[in-house]
């Protein structure tokens, strides 16, 4: 349909097993506050950050999930990420 699709944590790794990528269950689960670390310049995030440490772009969050993105689709690119959650946020290049 052309229409932009936004994924909030299962959201988002529904999305990315349905394009190719890979879920999985994590060691460390994410309950509660977390700092997300913007990484590129892509997705919903470029302009937006609560912190900027030794030029890094971090968001305070709220995170609750056991699982994890693993394995981005063809075609995302990594926009976010924590400490226990390497892909954290994904964005179709187009």
């Amino acid at each position: 349909m052309g229409l932009p699709v936004l994924g909030i944590c299962y959201g988002m790794q529904t999305m990315a097993e349905q394009f190719g990528g890979k879920v999985a269950g994590s060691d460390t689960s994410e309950f509660g506050y977390a700092r997300i670390n913007r990484v590129g310049k892509g997705g919903l995030l470029p302009d937006i950050s609560d912190h900027i440490e030794a030029g890094v772009s971090s968001l305070d969050v709220w995170m609750s999930h056991g699982d994890k993105v693993v394995e981005l689709p063809a075609d995302f690119e990594l926009t976010a990420e924590t400490d226990n959650c390497p892909i954290a946020g994904m964005a179709h290049r187009e």
